[in-house]
């Protein structure tokens, strides 16, 4: 559980850096939390996409159905607790600033693969999504 928790602070941590750069350098904080919440609402979606293509294609998908409301309700506020209401993340940001190079830059791939992999994934499903329900250009 342990290593789960510091592989999300360590997500955390490269969207901050990205955050930092100019020209967004003002509330980097704000900004990662919703990089994440973003991503993470991406795998959601992916997932109720692949169940409506693979399991129950008579599924019906609202935005505004309890069940979304409650997933993203759930994104968002474990955001706030995590990263937002207090500034446990920053002891983490000190740690992983003193990473040797190696290891952040191996840990740095992980970040990007495993998001190209959840954007991959997203757009695969949107994409079998499309042809399942005929909506072909």
């Amino acid at each position: 559980m342990k290593k789960i928790k510091e592989a999300y602070y360590y997500l955390f941590y490269r969207f901050y850096l990205f955050c930092e750069t100019p020209p967004f350098v003002s509330d980097s904080d704000w900004k990662a939390a919703g990089f994440m919440a973003i991503l993470e609402i991406f795998v959601f979606f992916s997932g109720c996409f692949y169940y409506k293509i693979y399991f129950n294609r008579s599924y019906i998908m609202e935005i505004d159905s309890p069940l979304f409301i409650i997933v993203i309700g759930i994104i968002l506020m474990v955001k706030y607790l995590a990263f937002l209401r207090n500034d446990a993340w920053m002891d983490y940001n000190e740690i992983f600033e003193n990473w040797p190079s190696k290891k952040n830059k191996k840990a740095g791939g992980i970040v990007l693969a495993t998001i190209i992999g959840v954007l991959i994934c997203f757009s695969l499903a949107i994409y079998l999504f499309n042809n399942i329900n005929g909506f072909k250009r």
